[in-house]
């Protein structure tokens, strides 16, 4: 009697060239017996995954929400602020190629488009640059979304570096061709460039890919390519259209925007609720679910990431203070709080090895402390004493955070 043996690990019999054992009866197989779900046909996974990007494209030119334009009596020029002596003096002007139309309140234009205002002065002040490092609105939120997805989608925790770094290069390379940050942003919206490197790829990329890395350990999520990859056509289209699922993953976080990322906010127990991340959030469960339906994943470890993922979104999402937020120091407390769940689940339900939960619980407690310390009566670091340095615009300072201060610029000819 002969059996055909499929094996579900990364090397089984098909792995040693073996594909059927002689000399074992063959069982019954009642019809009721449920059969393993299969993986969609890559052809399959490319059509819906593209009709899912189309998609999400048609959603990023809906505008649900406009940012308005912030009124003019709630402006301060920044040059009044950063260079008092030189404003109040009628001997030297600066000029740009930039006008903002109808706000004669911003009288100059900030040439510091690379955010280290404290060096245009002559100066350098090391408590002046930490709390531009830590304070202030910046695209974290994206970045850690971006570096705790990539290993649920590649394998390799170097290549999600090596897409992050090439990511910051291409930002970089292509503002001065296209005069547009990010392929979208104007360059008076422009995040302090000194910082690219500590902020976007160490403390928003490289922790965020070793805490997620930590969790496919923990939870035994599958292996995505179980057949060694080949230099052939065939693998190609198989890492290609893997890499094309998480570049439409990416696009669909950025999806707030057209929800009010930080402009729409309801109460609720006396705390204030984000809608925007509230609905990226929603979307990003819902492709997973896709993916993994793609994929034949068990469903247990998807709820596993989802909860994982709801308290990596929380501190970005849920607050008491909207002038006390800094997305930087929020991301502490998210890579901590998911990281207390991943080792908790890995100390009382898994035998994973013990000194990776203690290793990884370092950098936990670590990230917990020094959250702690930043929203204490006496931080460890201070924060800024005036608006500039939490601004992320630079067209006028405003006390109000919900409107757009760069609104109305345009180039002159």
């Amino acid at each position: 009697m002969v059996v055909r043996i499929e094996s579900g690990g990364r090397l089984g019999y098909s792995a040693l060239g073996i594909t059927e054992v002689t000399g074992f009866p063959t069982p019954e197989v009642s019809s009721g017996t449920r059969q393993p779900k299969k993986a969609w046909a890559l052809h399959r996974q490319f059509t819906v995954t593209l009709a899912v990007y189309v998609f999400v494209m048609l959603i990023k030119r809906i505008k649900i929400h406009e940012m308005k334009q912030t009124p003019t009596e709630e402006l301060v020029d920044a040059a009044s602020v950063l260079f008092p002596h030189l404003s109040n003096s009628s001997v030297r002007s600066l000029k740009s190629p930039y006008v903002v139309t109808d706000r004669p309140d911003i009288k100059s234009f900030m040439f510091d488009l690379g955010g280290s205002t404290c060096a245009c002065t002559l100066q350098w002040d090391k408590h002046q640059y930490w709390q531009r490092l830590w304070y202030g609105q910046k695209y974290v939120v994206g970045h850690v979304m971006t570096a705790f997805g990539g290993p649920l989608f590649v394998p390799c925790w170097e290549w999600v570096l090596l897409y992050k770094f090439a990511n910051e290069f291409l930002e970089e390379v292509v503002m001065p061709i296209n005069g547009k940050w990010a392929g979208t942003v104007k360059p008076m919206g422009i995040e302090p460039r000194y910082d690219s490197l500590v902020n976007d790829m160490f403390l928003g990329g490289l922790l965020f890919v070793l805490l997620s890395f930590h969790l496919v350990y923990v939870i035994d999520l599958p292996y995505m390519f179980e057949e060694k990859l080949q230099y052939d056509v065939c693998s190609c289209y198989r890492l290609l259209n893997l890499l094309f699922q998480f570049y439409t993953y990416q696009k669909i976080i950025p999806l707030w925007e057209a929800f009010g990322f930080h402009a729409v906010r309801f109460d609720v127990l006396g705390l204030s609720v984000f809608t925007g991340p509230v609905w990226a959030f929603t979307m990003q469960i819902v492709y997973l679910r896709l993916f993994w339906s793609m994929q034949a994943w068990p469903l247990d470890r998807f709820w596993k990431v989802s909860l994982c993922l709801f308290l990596l979104w929380s501190p970005f999402t849920f607050f008491k203070s909207r002038e006390n937020y800094n997305e930087q120091i929020e991301a502490a407390l998210s890579f901590s709080l998911t990281g207390f769940a991943i080792s908790g689940y890995q100390y009382v339900y898994t035998s994973k090895k013990t000194s990776i939960m203690l290793f990884a619980s370092v950098w936990y407690v670590g990230a917990f402390v020094f959250y702690i310390s930043m929203k204490g009566v006496n931080p460890f670091i201070s924060p800024p004493v005036d608006k500039l340095y939490s601004s992320d615009k630079v067209c006028g300072i405003s006390e109000s955070l919900m409107s757009d201060s760069c609104f109305a610029i345009n180039k002159m000819n």
